[in-house]
């Protein structure tokens, strides 16, 4: 189900946003649209961010909290619509109008519009693999190709993701059966780590990029078993991942060479120096927090780059 969530303090303004998105996805179906309190963004809720396809922002608000919202709001969930909602009024024959704004901060038209909820509303009533979890009495789901790896502690486990860690009551053993299917690997009484993010190993470490996870002495032979000793499978299994996904980003120099990252079409991926923000993290003194954007773009087989 789509779910679109609009936060702003005027009555008014958010139903006239709401009549808006219900004129574009009258014909659909499974979609939902709810009000989310300024609290939640003042707090900072990563969790309450991560059910929303399109959240719509009233511009107003930005301005007493600070546009670094947004820059939160997308490292929650990269994968959502943010649409900014300008609060000038202007009035006349018709009575008050408002403006809706792309989350580039340049006006979006109706065509624009009715093209991105219709893309997300694809993506919502696409069957994806979440894993279903359930934080300080919230139920939260999780998508599984955001996963990086499982820690075990103290009697609780804590999802490492590439959108925060989240920490709750549950066995590692039923997550290893859970994710076995899923190119998921335990190489240690308290840590599962995803194939996909492995970017090296020995019989005593695996490297996940910028950090290792131990490898227990009764989960060699599997560790083993998983990575070829040629140290082909990982990049075998993310080629063709890449290849169903048909966006790949490959890195050609320096200590990362040869590894394959893959993302979905129209999935922005962050690049920048800032690790909050960023999907990709580059710690060099000219790049920006957030340098750029790469989308592609599977229908027309391109892909758009935003500085």
């Amino acid at each position: 189900m789509l779910k679109i969530g609009i936060c702003t303090n005027r009555e008014k303004f958010r139903k006239y946003t709401e009549s808006v998105l219900r004129g574009v996805l009258y014909e659909q179906e499974n979609w939902m649209m709810e009000a989310i309190p300024a609290s939640v963004l003042l707090k900072k809720k990563r969790s309450m961010m991560l059910g929303y396809h399109v959240l719509c922002l009233d511009e107003q608000l930005l301005e007493q909290v600070g546009a670094e919202i947004i820059s939160f709001v997308s490292c929650a969930n990269p994968d959502a619509t943010i649409l900014l909602l300008r609060g000038i009024e202007e009035k006349g024959i018709t009575g008050i109008r408002y403006h809706l704004y792309a989350y580039q901060l340049q006006r979006i038209n109706q065509q624009n519009l009715e093209k991105e909820l219709n893309r997300q509303w694809q993506r919502a009533n696409t069957v994806t693999h979440n894993l279903d979890i359930v934080v300080d009495g919230e139920c939260i789901s999780v998508p599984i190709e955001k996963i990086i790896y499982i820690e075990s502690n103290n009697h609780q486990v804590v999802l490492h993701t590439t959108i925060g860690d989240y920490q709750y009551y549950e066995k590692m053993y039923v997550l290893e059966n859970l994710l076995k299917d899923d190119s998921f690997i335990r190489c240690h009484q308290s840590y599962i780590v995803a194939k996909r993010f492995v970017t090296g190993y020995t019989s005593m470490e695996i490297q996940l990029e910028e950090m290792a996870v131990p490898v227990g002495r009764k989960y060699k032979k599997q560790v083993y078993d998983a990575f070829d000793a040629k140290k082909q499978a990982v990049l075998g299994e993310t080629e063709e991942k890449a290849t169903e996904k048909q966006g790949v980003l490959v890195c050609e120099r320096g200590t990362d060479k040869g590894v394959v990252l893959a993302f979905r079409p129209e999935q922005s991926i962050l690049i920048g120096r800032d690790e909050k923000v960023a999907d990709i993290v580059i710690n060099f003194p000219k790049v920006s927090r957030l340098h750029c954007v790469i989308i592609f773009h599977q229908e027309s087989n391109t892909y758009e780059i935003v500085d």
